[in-house]
């Protein structure tokens, strides 16, 4: 496109230099046609150079979605045993991303709700938010949490879950940067009376979902 615009621009010029030329001779016929095509490709070059804008518009696009960082969770460890603090659980995740995810904080929480109870929030923040190290693309790495303050699984707690009387909920957030700004994950984990954590119905996702 670039040799168009200029081929054209070149042209445009010769047919005005020829203008100048028809009518110092006063060559009526020659200056109307030279005129004519003068004023076309005149025309013709800003309309080449939108044309251009346009096309690498996509591409601009495109390369803007190629290169991000992602993080995923994929996966959630350790389970609460009667007896027990309810603190430390262990949350795997990956950037699925092209670029380097920096400084990625996270903060969660795992909360006992009531049978019939809402789902816990997804917590925004937290004072216990802990900062891991940058995470290059394909990377996985783990992060614990539990509880902000200390709490036993009791007995009682372990036979109402059993009985479905009680639900274990894991939710948290990452937030990280990339080139293209701040980004974020959220996750909800909820724990089956088999003891296996599966993701719950709501909470989960990334502000990239959508590219």
């Amino acid at each position: 496109m670039d040799v168009v615009i200029a081929a054209v621009t070149a042209l445009s010029v010769v047919f005005w230099i020829l203008c100048g030329v028809a009518a110092f001779k006063h060559n009526e016929t020659s200056l109307i046609w030279a005129a004519y095509f003068a004023i076309v490709l005149t025309i013709l070059v800003p309309f080449l150079t939108w044309q251009k804008r346009a096309d690498s518009r996509p591409n601009e696009k495109a390369a803007s979605t190629d290169h991000f960082a992602k993080i995923v969770v994929t996966e959630v460890n350790g389970v609460p045993a009667p007896g027990t603090e309810l603190g430390v659980f262990r949350v795997i995740f990956t950037n699925t991303g092209n670029t380097v995810a920096l400084r990625c904080t996270f903060f969660g929480q795992v909360q006992i709700v009531p049978k019939g109870g809402a789902p816990p929030a997804v917590p925004d923040k937290s004072p216990e938010g802990q900062s891991v190290a940058n995470i290059e693309p394909g990377q996985t790495m783990f992060a614990s949490f539990g509880r902000n303050q200390q709490y036993t699984f009791t007995q009682d707690d372990f036979q109402q879950f059993r009985s479905g009387e009680r639900i274990v909920y894991l939710r948290g957030k990452f937030q990280y940067r990339d080139a293209g700004g701040e980004h974020w994950t959220i996750f909800s984990n909820r724990l089956r009376r088999d003891m296996i954590w599966e993701l719950d119905s709501s909470g989960n996702g990334t502000d990239r979902d959508k590219l």
